[in-house]
């Protein structure tokens, strides 16, 4: 297994695997376009044999808001890394970023019924779209210290049960799909070489986009198994599979994995967490417009 860490500064919304900042861009965005917090809950998690789907610099368009998607599967990321660690949520900023976990109408009612005289820019954000107004920082520095903890109390109260009730264990399994670039079939290898080195291969493919709604800061670690640096197959085998790609070289790679949080609590002001990505099993390939049929299996070493 190959590890991969990425030590960064986890903000909220942020990726899971790999280039933190832009994704806090894209999934921000995506609340600001108009994207309520209803919508985030009518907003399906879908599945592979019974693992969630997350995607790794792969847009696929038959979802149809993936910022969004990405935001629902950090939630339950959030949940997960939350369970059995009631201590994370000490520190009232931790406290009030995990109110954007609660039900839009319960955002509103805590937040209400614990802060008066707020200003328009945060009551207008609360009654249009209590999701955005409550992840991040943004609130919590609307708010005054009194405030604040009063806010903290009632997450502190209430977040167990919303813990209890998704059923979160504190491991997620997942099935990861990226995308990468083939290049010309070697027909005296009877491979297709990869247009990048298996080292970057990797990297993209170790970057699941996940948008969770906490302020902690953390560090990403990957574990995978090799990848080739050639997808050997027969000409048969990749003729068929040239086709099935509508003849552009761009193949979905999958793999099953679990993410793991581990927290690290010794300075409590400033927790962290470190989310592990453990691949099992080989990787597989897939259509873009295909996510459930196999095209072909790459075994991975050891298998």
């Amino acid at each position: 297994m190959t590890d991969i860490t990425h030590p960064t500064r986890l903000r909220a919304p942020f990726r899971l695997i790999g280039r933190i900042a832009s994704a806090a861009a894209l999934i921000l965005s995506a609340a600001a376009s108009g994207a309520s917090a209803q919508q985030a809950d009518e907003m399906p998690l879908r599945t592979a044999d019974g693992r969630i789907i997350v995607f790794s610099n792969f847009y696929n368009p038959k979802v149809q808001d993936q910022n969004l998607y990405n935001y629902r599967v950090g939630r339950l990321a959030a949940l997960s890394a939350l369970s059995g660690n009631a201590e994370i949520l000490k520190q009232d900023n931790v406290a009030v970023s995990a109110l954007s976990l609660f039900e839009p109408q319960q955002i509103r009612d805590i937040v209400y019924s614990s802060a008066d005289n707020l200003n328009q820019y945060i009551t207008r954000n609360l009654d249009n779209n209590p999701l955005q107004a409550a992840m991040g920082n943004q609130l919590f520095s609307q708010l005054t210290p009194f405030q604040a903890r009063r806010v903290g109390d009632k997450v502190r109260a209430g977040l167990p049960k919303i813990i209890e009730s998704e059923g979160s264990t504190g491991e997620l399994a997942v099935r990861v799909y990226c995308q990468i670039p083939l290049g010309v079939y070697d027909f005296t290898q009877e491979a297709y070489p990869l247009s990048g080195n298996p080292n970057y291969t990797q990297q993209v493919c170790a970057n699941p986009s996940i948008g969770m709604p906490l302020t902690v800061q953390g560090t990403i670690r990957a574990q995978l198994a090799p990848f080739p640096a050639v997808l050997k197959m027969p000409p048969e085998k990749a003729e068929a599979l040239l086709t099935a790609l509508n003849n552009q070289p761009n193949v979905i790679v999958g793999y099953d994995a679990t993410i793991s949080p581990s927290w690290n609590t010794q300075n409590p002001q400033y927790p962290s967490v470190e989310f592990r990505l453990t691949g099992q099993g080989p990787y597989r390939l897939f259509t873009p417009d295909d996510l459930m049929s196999e095209q072909f299996t790459v075994p991975v070493s050891g298998q």
